[in-house]
């Protein structure tokens, strides 16, 4: 586990897995479309 360093970056480290996610979604979608 690495509390410290989720601990200062904990901003930019929700909002990057909460991009990811988003990303993840839409290229999931896109491939299920296409």
């Amino acid at each position: 586990m690495r509390l410290n360093q989720n601990s200062v970056p904990a901003g930019p480290t929700v909002t990057f897995g909460s991009l990811t996610r988003l990303v993840v979604s839409t290229n999931t979608g896109t491939g299920i479309k296409r």
